[in-house]
């Protein structure tokens, strides 16, 4: 029934979308387009609205960009108050926030979002200032383009740059100061004597085109900067600040609470301290200004880039706030009933031999955990499942006297990796498994994706634009190569708990089955929240930490789904071990008696048994950390 009415809900919204665009009347500001994209999506999805009229509801709009914005002096002149030593500081709480190099809310919000575009407008053929220049110069001779190359500071006629750089390299160079500036002067004129020479021999035409087009961008280096390659930060936060002066924010009205806000509480730079109304508008006017700017304004590949790219959605300025597909609570309350649940979820280990010193204990390899009982579980129903990714650990009791980590604390971890291997080649990866130390964690990994939402995974635009993982052969870094490609058959969702929306108050993180898995085993994650269903709707993968943050954290699989679709893909499934007994805490430094390295390979029998082989190796502690050890 709840699905039926979202439908509804779904097809309602995408028609009021659609007559919006038609009608011109698209909310300008970004993140309501952002979560009115996303209904539109499931609308979509769900046989609501055609492949056409989906087209048209794909940005960018029609909202349009006036340009005129008052220059600084204009608005400081009327806003900028006069007597600093006032009780009533008007609106200097703004312009502070919002203007300037210094001010945190143009600097690191404005500047950053800002930073994604560029100053050329769409409706206009703007060429970059660099391929106006390269195509110049393709239309220059060989005499000419002598000349021009004589501009570069390097080739021996120079300017300011060039004095830096040999200062640079002669820090200790006696000149005067008198003679410094005679030297720039006699270089300046030498570079005005060359531009002079290099235009004579141009033509008419030629000679108008560099004046008009090249000339007033070259640069000190004989490049051309492009103003235009940025959008003018100055420009948008002028914006910001006239914008919340018109939409109402006013000192006499907001002053005395914006002020008095948290001045009792040092919260720092907290994205959860409480805001100021001030700062509240100051956010709405962004999110205004960027619907307008991603309306008119080149989008760029990425905010270093000078390459331009599509403007698709809000994950990809890093704008995003709250998560409307996700109820999750990073405090849960409650379990869904059917989440496994296992009588022990990892083997007990007692084997702390607290009548032996800590470096007998460290080196002993005798004693640990299987691997495999915590690989592969049985819950309460006598169901088997496997974990994909998982963290246990295993800690020695601190005596009630002292606080945690006061003494070492003698510590055992495992970490647990999987990944899928086309069963052609599993022998091979198996031998050279046995070979390797899992160490240092080398081998690939699943990345987190942090501006998508939980219900965009596995295939909606926002997720695919995050790159989710694929069949790789390479280790992480570069360091080395895989005897074959491999699926890491995991994702992760990561919700900061540092959003300034303040909707949880900690982090929450899913992991997630990799979506080849998902794609190809036709999971459905129906509910939202990391628990994945097949079409005859039994629970095939869930996380369970999601609901319990009680450790250990796995991503659980049902074993006989995942044999099954093994032997259907020609795939093998292939665990590895990276594990470490050391101490933790006692205020020491490093490792002064050494640890133990753990390194295993696991994989399925033909009779889907698990097998493998687990490898200690111990390494002494640095000269340093003994030296430590005994200064303590």
């Amino acid at each position: 029934m709840c699905c039926f009415f979202l439908i509804l809900y779904c097809r309602a919204q995408s028609v009021l979308i659609q007559k919006g665009i038609r009608e011109g009347k698209i909310p300008v500001h970004i993140l309501i387009r952002d979560y009115a994209r996303g209904v539109v999506d499931v609308a979509f999805r769900n046989g609501q609205l055609s492949a056409q009229a989906y087209q048209k509801t794909k940005p960018p709009y029609k909202a349009k960009w006036s340009g005129r914005v008052p220059s600084e002096k204009i608005l400081r002149d009327k806003y900028y108050p006069k007597d600093l030593k006032s009780d009533d500081l008007g609106y200097l709480s703004i312009w502070s926030s919002a203007i300037g190099s210094l001010g945190d809310f143009g600097r690191y919000e404005v500047e950053s979002a800002l930073s994604h575009w560029s100053g050329r407008r769409l409706s206009r053929r703007q060429i970059p200032r660099k391929k106006l220049f390269e195509e110049f110069k393709q239309h220059l001779d060989v005499n000419q383009m002598s000349l021009l190359s004589k501009l570069n500071p390097f080739s021996g006629i120079s300017s300011k740059s060039l004095r830096i750089l040999i200062n640079y390299i002669d820090p200790d160079d006696t000149q005067s100061e008198e003679d410094r500036k005679k030297q720039e002067q006699e270089e300046q004129q030498k570079y005005k004597s060359a531009i002079k020479e290099f235009k004579n021999n141009l033509d008419k035409r030629k000679r108008q085109f560099f004046e008009q087009e090249i000339e007033p961008y070259l640069d000190d280096r004989g490049g051309v900067n492009d103003p235009l390659d940025r959008f003018d930060t100055d420009l948008g936060q002028r914006w910001i600040f006239n914008r919340v002066v018109q939409i109402g924010w006013d000192p006499k009205l907001h002053g005395e609470f914006d002020s008095s806000v948290n001045r009792y509480e040092n919260h720092g730079r907290s994205a959860h301290k409480p805001e100021r109304i001030g700062k509240k508008y100051q956010w709405i006017a962004l999110f205004e200004l960027l619907a307008l700017v991603a309306d008119n304004f080149e989008f760029k590949e990425s905010s270093w880039s000078e390459k331009s790219s599509n403007y698709e959605g809000g994950w990809q300025l890093w704008v995003r706030d709250i998560d409307s597909s996700s109820i999750l609570q990073d405090k849960p309350t409650n379990t869904p009933g059917d989440v496994p649940v296992f009588q022990r979820v990892i083997p007990q280990y007692n084997a702390w031999q607290q009548n032996h010193s800590i470096g007998a204990w460290v080196k002993n390899s005798k004693k640990l955990p299987n691997p495999a009982s915590v690989i592969e579980l049985t819950d309460t129903e006598g169901k088997a499942w496997v974990v994909l990714e998982g963290f246990c650990e295993w800690q020695e009791e601190t005596p009630p006297e002292y606080k945690k980590y006061d003494l070492p604390t003698r510590t055992l971890y495992y970490m647990f990796k999987s990944y899928l291997v086309k069963a052609e080649n599993g022998d091979k990866f198996f031998g050279w498994g046995k070979k390797q130390r899992f160490y240092g964690r080398w081998m690939p990994e699943s990345h987190e994706f942090i501006q998508v939402f939980l219900a965009e995974y596995p295939s909606y635009p926002a997720f695919l634009d995050a790159r989710p993982n694929g069949w790789i052969n390479e280790a992480r870094h570069g360091k080395q190569k895989i005897p074959a490609s491999v699926l890491v058959t995991d994702e992760e969702y990561l919700n900061e708990g540092s959003t300034h929306d303040c909707s949880i108050d900690e982090s929450i993180n899913v992991k997630l089955p990799a979506k080849w898995i998902t794609d190809r085993m036709k999971l459905q994650q129906k509910y939202k929240d990391g628990r994945f269903y097949d079409r005859q709707s039994e629970l095939v993968a869930c996380y369970p930490s999601v609901f319990d943050r009680q450790p250990p954290s796995f991503l659980l699989m049902r074993k006989d789904k995942l044999v099954t679709f093994l032997k259907k893909e020609k795939c093998s499934i292939f665990w590895t071990l990276l594990g470490e007994k050391q101490t933790i805490g006692g205020g020491g430094i490093g490792q002064p008696h050494g640890w133990q390295e753990i390194s295993g390979v696991y994989t399925f029998s033909k009779k889907n048994e698990l097998v493998g082989q687990m490898v200690t190796e111990f390494k002494h502690a640095t000269p340093q950390q003994k030296r430590r050890d005994v200064k303590k």
